[in-house]
């Protein structure tokens, strides 16, 4: 069995998870996927960061697979126009995150399997509204250097961000 490049727990919106993240770049044998997030990057190596109007926290766009997804690249192409109006290309497996949650409040989607890719910018749109909101999300490209400061994901962000940067390199 593959040894995770990262274990720890992780402390989200009052509950506990163990989380393990695996360097994979195929998804093709995974299962059980949640989430697809990306690690998206514009031509001066800015990453896309969003945020919704409701909420405090920045994050990467991306989200939920939906029955009318063929596979977890077109999960997460869906998933970044709706968020954040912006066209990817160049899409690469990163890594997975396991999750398991250890309180009893099991959060909806976040139990399971996470994927996790980089990709590069193809075009940017004007904002609309995110279909699953009902919002428009605010979008920002940031040096990768003050990721932590918008996601301040701890051990977890770190190594997640450690990981998009060498494949970026």
């Amino acid at each position: 069995m593959k040894k995770p490049c990262y274990s720890g727990i992780l402390k989200w919106r009052g509950e506990e998870f163990k989380i393990e993240i695996f360097e994979e770049d195929n998804f093709s044998r995974l299962k059980d996927i949640k989430q697809a997030y990306g690690f998206i990057f514009d031509k001066e190596k800015k990453l896309l960061i969003i945020k919704q109007p409701t909420k405090e926290e920045w994050g990467l766009p991306g989200g939920t697979p939906e029955k009318y997804d063929k596979n977890w690249e077109e999960t997460l192409r869906r998933e970044v126009i709706e968020e954040a109006d912006v066209e990817i290309k160049n899409i690469k497996p990163l890594f997975y995150i396991t999750s398991k949650c250890l309180t009893k409040n099991i959060s909806k989607g976040k139990e399971g399997t996470m994927l996790r890719a980089i990709a590069e910018v193809n075009s940017i749109k004007p904002q609309t509204i995110d279909p699953a909101t009902g919002d428009i999300n605010k979008r920002k490209f940031i040096r990768p250097k003050d990721f932590l400061k918008y996601c301040p994901w701890e051990e977890n962000g770190k190594i997640q961000l450690e990981l998009a940067l060498r494949q970026l390199k």
